[in-house]
């Protein structure tokens, strides 16, 4: 089995939340089943002792190594990449998972220069698009798989339509890039006349502030609720979230590969999502309702066609369980393997 270091961010007792820390633990699980992990350097854990461990391992452990895995946004993995250069650590012995879309950003900004990562065994990202743009930096190390999780084995709610109420369900981070409370806004103009729409809403506040806002908004309300957190490791969380109707990911964000539209797709519940960068590389009029991003008046008008057309929300219902295959984590262990042995 091939002898791997591992650096990368892992989740913590309380901090199991995050993208990246969800994305790479589930990396290293595939990872401890594909090969032999003889380094975890955890960077949750104590940074200043973990680079101080990176560095040894690199200077002297190196030769014995065949490969150094790293799963880290953009701007941690400079920083790692510049430790291994500096330890002399050979380029193709490095092997890239992106977190997060903005490694392209930087080169565009200069913020990183192109050779840290373009010498590198392989680099992979979540998108063709995102693919695409390293590669017009002259990239030929880019290899594309999608986010992943641990597909859940629950019984799906069968949903009959028409609904005098539809569920709805945002489930992110609750902070004003991510869309909440344009999404909150848009909900308070379609219900005016009627109910049409019940909205609940999971998520970890980023900020006092955020949470503050968010209850001021909701005070008083019936129709939108906030319900707290969710422990996806849970199957019970995935049952919650398979009895809602429709899930709504209004983010203003560029985005990756959102790992919660996954949640949605093993649960068969369409999302209705602005069209943030990447949507097209994901998503579809097939399987979801997309608006124009930052346009509340098209998601107004994609609310009331959804109430007044809720047919649709079986057939994407359909077309979204389908996806769900894509997107597991057995599908991962096969593609691990085969990038280990290449």
């Amino acid at each position: 089995m091939k002898k791997i270091v591992y650096i990368a961010s892992l989740n913590t007792k309380n901090d199991r939340y995050d993208g990246e820390r969800i994305k790479s633990t589930l990396i290293f699980e595939s990872l401890n089943k594909c090969s032999n992990v003889v380094y975890l350097v955890n960077l949750s854990k104590n940074k200043l002792f973990s680079t101080l461990k990176l560095l040894l391992i690199s200077i002297f452990k190196k030769r014995k190594i065949d490969y150094f895995v790293i799963s880290k946004d953009p701007r941690g993995a400079k920083i790692i990449e510049k430790i291994l250069n500096f330890c002399g650590v050979n380029n193709q012995k490095r092997i890239y998972f992106e977190i997060g879309p903005f490694l392209y950003d930087m080169l565009l900004k200069n913020k990183v220069k192109a050779y840290l990562f373009s010498s590198n065994k392989n680099i992979i990202v979540e998108t063709k698009s995102m693919k695409e743009e390293l590669e017009q930096f002259d990239f030929k190390n880019v290899s594309i798989f999608p986010n992943f999780k641990h597909r859940p084995t629950i019984n799906l709610v069968e949903k009959h339509y028409p609904q005098q109420v539809i569920k709805l369900v945002y489930f992110s981070r609750i902070e004003e890039k991510k869309g909440i409370y344009e999404l909150i806004d848009c909900i308070k103009t379609v219900n005016q006349q009627k109910r049409k729409y019940q909205l609940d809403i999971y998520g970890m506040f980023m900020s006092k502030s955020d949470e503050h806002k968010l209850l001021c908004e909701i005070s008083g309300r019936s129709d939108i609720a906030y319900k707290g957190k969710l422990d996806m490791d849970q199957c019970d969380s995935y049952i919650i979230l398979s009895k809602y109707d429709l899930h709504v990911f209004p983010t203003l964000y560029d985005e990756g590969f959102p790992g919660s539209l996954i949640d949605f797709f093993f649960v068969g519940v369409p999302t209705l999502s602005s069209s943030f960068l990447r949507s097209k590389d994901i998503l579809s009029s097939a399987n979801s309702f997309i608006y124009n991003q930052k346009d509340k008046a098209d998601l107004v008008e994609k609310l009331n066609f959804i109430y007044d057309n809720q047919h649709t929300i079986s057939e994407k219902s359909i077309k979204t369980l389908e996806l769900a295959n894509l997107y597991t984590s057995e599908s991962f262990d096969i593609f691990v393997e085969e990038l280990l042995n290449e």
